[in-house]
């Protein structure tokens, strides 16, 4: 869905937070037998989509195994975030 945002030159930006902020950490897709995002992910960068997670929602020694291009922002930069968009679409 990000990514076909792109296509009329919008500015997107990804925000994982609550319990979606899981989704912003390093998977090991070899180790859970998956096969692994990153080419997906790479995308993003292509398409200067922007990610954000909100560390509080991570427990303490998850904070550390976000995604490198994944940006930590506490809850309180998100909702700023979200107030200022045009368009907020949750997922």
């Amino acid at each position: 869905m990000a990514l076909g945002l792109t296509l009329s030159n919008h500015r997107v930006t990804v925000a994982y937070a609550g319990a979606g902020a899981g989704a912003a950490l390093t998977l090991d897709g070899t180790a859970v037998q998956r096969p692994g995002l990153a080419e997906s992910l790479d995308l993003f960068d292509a398409c200067r989509i922007r990610e954000l997670v909100e560390v509080d929602a991570l427990p303490p020694p998850l904070q550390g195994t976000v995604r490198a291009r994944v940006e930590p922002v506490d809850r309180s930069a998100l909702v700023d975030l979200f107030a200022k968009a045009d368009v907020v679409i949750p997922w």
